[in-house]
């Protein structure tokens, strides 16, 4: 859910092309009605992005898994200038090798995003508000379940692998 709302996020911003990667092909049938421009499992994110980009790279690559798989092939995913940010490594992990050579030479931008402020909250609403028409958020989260069903609804989202389900008081 966090990826879909990225690119549905980008698309608003007026981004043109965003190539969403993901190893499940039904998350990445979800892209599209998202705003994304190319789905792909990991195989073939390198050749979407060359395309996509008249072979120069992306601009900005957002990690948000947390996978250090993902974050090397993201890494050489970037155009001279590229820009990656790591959103998704919030636990624990072996570290990820990194050339300063390739920082420097290709002028590339690494950072971190972690929690957010106030206004960031306030432009996230304010966005969720703005894409309620464009992109259906409410499909993925199909069902509801009463708190005491944590049980019963754990077992609904293996059975099914929806995006998420909700549990109210």
């Amino acid at each position: 859910m966090f990826g879909l709302t990225a690119v549905a996020y980008l698309r608003d911003l007026g981004v043109r092309s965003i190539v969403a990667c993901d190893p499940d092909a039904g998350r990445r049938r979800a892209t599209g009605e998202f705003g994304a421009t190319e789905a792909t499992g990991p195989e073939g994110v390198a050749a979407a992005v060359r395309r996509l980009s008249g072979e120069e790279g992306a601009v900005a690559v957002l990690e948000l898994s947390g996978s250090n798989a993902a974050i090397r092939s993201s890494w050489e995913l970037l155009a001279v200038g590229g820009h990656l940010a790591l959103v998704g490594s919030v636990s624990p992990a072996e570290p990820v090798g990194l050339s300063p050579e390739s920082v420097v030479r290709r002028l590339l931008t690494v950072s971190g995003s972690h929690k957010y402020g106030v206004g960031d909250l306030v432009e996230a609403v304010d966005f969720l508000a703005r894409a309620r028409r464009s992109a259906d958020f409410a499909a993925l989260v199909p069902r509801s379940f009463p708190l005491g069903e944590v049980a019963s609804a754990v077992a609904f989202a293996e059975r099914t692998r929806v995006p998420r389900v909700a549990l109210v008081p």
